[in-house]
């Protein structure tokens, strides 16, 4: 099969053909077996969309030189992830393999940031390099439903219970293998419940110390089980029942104050390794000023550090380098925002011993500009939650303060209560802890002095 178009005397579209060179015929008609257009061969005899090879042997080299990287500049990733997307129309299974490397550009908003390049993101490159020149090539004619297919398998999975396949002749379903720390906090459980169980279960839930509001939990356990329950009007009640008895035994969680934020101060002065030390403090400061759940700034683990998620180097930025008044903390991920549009935090200057942007900057200076997670020691460990709350829980021991009803949203809940104190308008402090409701509202502790004094007011 040979096809044949009219090409006008200017044309630049690139012409090859695999028995000689290029040809015209007098009245401007061509046969065309191959054509280059927009970057794709076009093979009207095989009826494939392709790669031409000089482009093919372009991202060849250019993935062999990303296949050990570590770390990259926005602008160079982007400028990969661009080629490989427009490969991505003649590749057919590309797509899945760019994902990640699409989820590392996500809430960079500079081409100079450097970015941490995951385990995950080598391993799609590596596929690249693999099967880039297999999967070259699609067919011209899609194939429709003309041809029956071999095997029909129908699956579904939750994300609770396990896994279940069937086909023609065969079914096929498996559990979820829990960790041992999850088995033991959920216990075995029993299969197959049905209404009159869930009371039961509920109970033995709170008896492990889940928490009473974690009603989306019970709906993905068990609401998929039994069809009858349909929106579960019995697990409402049960829920409620047990919200009652748990009132009043959940942990009191107390404010940092500014007071007692100076004196975490004093205490982390007096440390030997003073990296370490300005570290907790500038962590301490931002989460204070900022508004921030301390997840929000530390990863949880000293192996889950993920560039597109979690605060890296580049996410914080001061707004003048020889007198800085201010600086911005890019929040990519948080409790509230499920799909990572992310946020800029502003926190000012104070020109006092309890200054963030001094402080932060002054650990930034020790710190170095390696692009890795934002608050990390100085033998290169990341700083974790556990640990952040752990030596926050060992600054207030070494001041004399009960640790016990502090935790690392202690000083949210002190952001919120002094802001509060100062008088700030409530909208104010709705849009400083990014609250959508008046949920904030929890956050503030009034002082008991401060509650007697009302009554006098009322009669002066």
């Amino acid at each position: 099969m040979v096809g044949v178009c009219r090409l006008p005397n200017d044309s630049k579209i690139s012409v090859s053909e695999a028995g000689g060179p290029n040809r015209r015929t007098q009245n401007g008609w061509a046969s065309l077996p191959v054509m280059t257009y927009l970057g794709v061969e076009i093979d009207s005899e095989q009826l494939t969309l392709r790669l031409p090879e000089e482009k093919l042997t372009e991202i060849r080299a250019l993935i062999l030189s990303w296949l050990h990287k570590k770390v990259a500049v926005a602008r160079d990733l982007k400028s990969l992830v661009g080629k490989l997307e427009n490969a991505c129309k003649v590749v057919r299974p590309g797509r899945s393999f760019l994902r990640r490397m699409l989820d590392l550009l996500r809430g960079v908003h500079s081409n100079r940031r450097l970015i941490r390049l995951s385990e995950a993101f080598r391993s799609d490159v590596l596929w690249w390099h693999t099967f880039l020149e297999g999967w070259n090539g699609i067919s011209m004619i899609p194939y429709g439903d003309s041809r029956p297919a071999d095997v029909v398998v129908h699956n579904d999975a939750s994300g609770a219970l396990g896994c279940a396949a069937r086909w023609q002749n065969g079914t096929y379903s498996t559990t979820v293998q829990h960790s041992p720390a999850t088995r033991e906090r959920l216990g075995d459980g029993p299969t197959g419940l049905d209404v009159s169980q869930l009371g039961t279960i509920v109970q033995q839930l709170f008896s492990a110390g889940i928490a009473q509001s974690t009603r989306k939990t019970y709906r993905s356990l068990w609401g998929g089980k039994d069809p009858n329950i349909g929106s579960m009007p019995y697990l409402e009640y049960v829920l409620k029942g047990f919200r009652k008895l748990a009132a009043g035994k959940s942990r009191p969680r107390l404010p940092i104050t500014p007071s007692i934020l100076s004196k975490m101060r004093e205490t982390w002065s007096k440390i030997p390794k003073r990296k370490n030390a300005a570290m907790f403090w500038a962590a301490s400061c931002m989460c204070f000023f900022g508004f921030l759940r301390s997840g929000e700034i530390v990863v949880p683990s000293n192996t889950s550090y993920d560039p597109a998620v979690h605060l890296s180097y580049g996410d914080v930025r001061t707004d003048s380098i020889q007198n800085p008044t201010c600086i911005t903390v890019a929040v990519i991920a948080s409790k509230t925002d499920p799909f990572r549009k992310g946020v800029v935090i502003h926190i000012g200057a104070t020109k006092t011993q309890l200054c963030p942007v001094a402080t932060v900057l002054g650990y930034m200076i020790q710190r170095g500009s390696r692009a890795d997670p934002f608050f990390m020691f100085d033998d290169g460990r990341d700083l974790t939650h556990e640990r952040l709350v752990v030596e926050v829980k060992r600054a207030l021991e070494r001041v004399g303060v009960d640790s016990s009803h502090y935790s690392g949203h202690s000083f949210r809940i002190g952001a919120a209560t002094t802001a509060a104190a100062c008088g700030l308008q409530d909208s104010l402090i709705k849009m400083l802890g990014r609250w959508e409701s008046v949920a904030y509202t929890v956050y503030i502790q009034t002082p008991p002095a401060q509650l007697c004094a009302v009554a006098a007011k009322l009669v002066s």
